[in-house]
């Protein structure tokens, strides 16, 4: 499984695994080509964000399979043990 975020202009979209790359990637640069306009975006946890794309944006693509992360499992009483360093506030 693949996972693929969005950097545009210093903010990080997680996009959605539906999102086809290659088509986002042209239809982005077709509009800052253009001079620029609103780009909609299917992202994890949203419907959608609606982002402008002008001459001047800065964006990147990265993708990282995610299948092969290993995963941390932690036992309820392993997870009340951590200590924030909160105290005083």
């Amino acid at each position: 499984m693949e996972s693929s975020t969005l950097t545009l202009g210093g903010l990080v979209y997680d996009l959605d695994p539906s999102t086809i790359i290659t088509t986002l990637k042209d239809t982005m640069e077709r509009t800052a080509l253009s001079g620029g306009g609103f780009v909609d975006l299917d992202v994890v946890g949203e419907d959608f964000a609606s982002v402008f794309v002008s001459p001047g944006t800065s964006i990147s693509f990265t993708t990282n399979d995610v299948s092969e992360l290993p995963q941390v499992e932690l036992s309820p009483a392993e997870a009340v043990d951590w200590e924030l360093g909160f105290y005083g506030l």
